[in-house]
């Protein structure tokens, strides 16, 4: 009987496992909060975020609106950008997740602002989605000529 009991209080405790993000949204959630990063996010930003959004996946405005404002929330609801662009780096390949550090260039870019945040972010970004130097480069390259 004794037994029993102690095994009850022995057993391991039940681990949490964060569910997986949805890779779009994860996508719009980065976006966001690079735009965030300045301050107030600006009508430019939002536009740039939903035509980026709509190119990448290839949706009508009101869909890259709605999937924006998923992203608003989850990047309200989760502090930690690492697991959002490690749930980029799973769900994406390479060419798709240079895509996207472009789009993060040009929402940075949009701001005009130079800050050590928006510099952390892009550097965050481009290791964890495993971007050699020379290539993030060309993504700014890329942005800038989309603007």
């Amino acid at each position: 009987m004794f037994e029993s009991l102690k095994s009850l209080f022995a057993a391991p405790a039940p681990v949490f496992e964060e569910p997986e993000i949805d890779s779009r949204v994860a996508v719009a959630a980065l976006l966001v909060h690079a735009a965030k990063t300045a301050g107030p996010v600006t009508y430019e930003e939002i536009r740039s975020i939903d035509r980026s959004l709509a190119r990448h996946f290839g949706l009508n405005v009101l869909e890259a609106m709605k999937l924006r404002a998923d992203g608003e929330r989850l990047d309200r609801a989760r502090a930690d950008t690492g697991s959002i662009i490690a749930s980029i780096r799973r769900a994406l390949n390479p060419e798709e997740r240079f895509g996207v550090l472009s789009s993060l260039w040009e929402v940075i870019l949009l701001s005009g602002i130079n800050s050590p945040h928006k510099d952390a972010l892009l550097y965050a970004t481009r290791t964890g989605f495993q971007i050699p130097g020379d290539e993030a480069h060309i993504a700014r390259e890329h942005a800038q000529l989309a603007m």
